[in-house]
């Protein structure tokens, strides 16, 4: 079975080569909670897509693209300044500062450490993707891996200890002396830093993508099961559940008495953190972008239909919007006046605060990124994005294909991928 994701259109076509079929992008979580997703992959092809969020630093941008470069463009006019390569994609991996050095992960299984002026540092080296920002604390930097283990390297790239996990993690929050690691499994642990072992272990009901967000002792996790947990970080024990209309896979953000955080049913929702009760939602075009900002009063998200919303905090009413050509996958980064975020569509957009665009900054690669997903013990099931240049583009080209016509198109994920596999053209995670 093979699916085709075009998230220009919101509708997810799948097809089976023997019972052809059609489903709707919302019924994506079924297949994403599946048990086999737990040792799944997933194949990014290289593009010039930005799924990080940017970093700013002193009127210089960085970030990360799915081109393998990291950036640093000027914040005042959108220039470039330079360009570090990788061998991998790097897939919402934020830049991280720490004493003049950027610390970041790539798909090719590396954790980076480069200077502010583009020159390496040092470089390490695990088995598989990274898809983690890299957490500091001290002279350690902690980070996760798709090989499934949790790592503690220090500030000059070398290897302290790693803790086994029981499947992939893309994520890691750090409260304390505790280090709090979500799963693909459906696990959430919390591992002691000091004496490396496991304090407790919070199982869900499908995948853990996203990081925690950890105040006054709670932890705030959202699950594919549909749910986001209130979790003592002391006990492990649940406090609260608030349940959505479908997958939370997206990050949660801490503003005053609010948990902020987008659902795969379409909406941003604001929750009162003390009680798990939602108190406003705004709907959007699509699921949400991974990561927000709030700043007096406003919160600024991203969406899979391809629009940047900023949103009053309060009351959930529309602000403004800003329509790019792809879905924006990471959350927007603000200084000053300015407001600086990523979209597939392969550029860096800066706006002021009233969204109007100021500049933006095109990627070394113009074609957007695409995904292949395979689950453990299929034969073979794809998800791939594709992306269109116009809705009449789209338009013509849905009338003329036929969802059968699928089975029997030569792409590069049928004719040629494990040549690019092996050749390490795709990142996976």
């Amino acid at each position: 079975m093979k699916y085709q994701l075009d998230p220009w259109s919101n509708v997810k076509i799948g097809f089976d080569v023997d019972k052809s079929f059609s489903m709707e992008l919302e019924m994506l979580p079924s297949v994403l909670s599946s048990e086999k997703m737990r040792d799944a992959e997933w194949y990014i092809g290289t593009g010039g897509s930005i799924a990080a969020k940017p970093l700013i630093i002193d009127g210089i941008v960085y970030f990360g693209a799915c081109d393998k470069n990291l950036y640093a463009v000027s914040l005042e006019d959108g220039k470039e300044l330079w360009r570090f390569p990788t061998n991998g994609q790097i897939y919402n991996s934020d830049c991280v500062l720490h004493e003049g050095v950027l610390f970041f992960g790539s798909l090719d299984g590396c954790i980076y450490a480069v200077s502010t002026e583009g020159k390496l540092a040092w470089k390490f080296k695990t088995q598989g993707g990274i898809f983690c920002t890299p957490q500091i604390k001290g002279d350690v930097i902690y980070f996760s891996s798709v090989d499934k283990n949790f790592y503690a390297i220090s500030l000059g790239g070398k290897f302290l200890w790693k803790f086994a996990l029981d499947s992939k993690s893309l994520n890691v929050s750090i409260d304390g002396d505790l280090a709090l690691v979500p799963c693909m499994g459906g696990n959430l642990y919390a591992i002691s830093i000091p004496k490396r072992n496991l304090v407790w272990r919070f199982s869900g009901k499908g995948l853990m993508f996203p990081p925690p967000a950890i105040k006054d002792g709670v932890a705030y996790q959202g699950c594919n099961d549909n749910n986001i947990y209130a979790i003592d970080t002391r006990t492990g024990r649940e406090i609260w559940r608030f349940t959505g209309g479908n997958a939370f896979d997206t990050g949660s953000l801490i503003h005053g008495n609010l948990i902020l955080q987008g659902c795969r049913d379409n909406n941003f929702y604001a929750i009162d953190r003390r009680t798990g009760k939602k108190v406003w939602s705004f709907k959007t075009g699509s699921m949400l972008s991974w990561k927000y900002i709030a700043r007096d009063g406003v919160v600024y998200f991203g969406s899979w239909d391809n629009c940047l919303y900023a949103v009053n905090v309060n009351s959930g009413r529309l602000v403004w919007k800003f329509k790019t050509q792809g879905p924006i996958d990471n959350g927007p980064e603000i200084s000053g006046d300015r407001l600086v975020f990523g979209s597939y569509d392969c550029n860096l957009y800066c706006l002021d605060l009233q969204g109007k665009l100021v500049w933006k900054f095109p990627t070394s690669i113009s074609t957007p990124i695409k995904i292949d997903l395979v689950l453990q013990g299929e034969q073979e099931i794809s998800l791939q994005t594709i992306w269109k240049a116009s809705e009449e583009e789209k338009a013509i080209k849905n009338e003329l294909i036929e969802i059968r016509d699928y089975a029997n198109r030569e792409s590069e994920y049928s004719t040629g991928r494990s040549k690019d596999y092996i050749k390490g053209k795709k990142g996976y995670i």
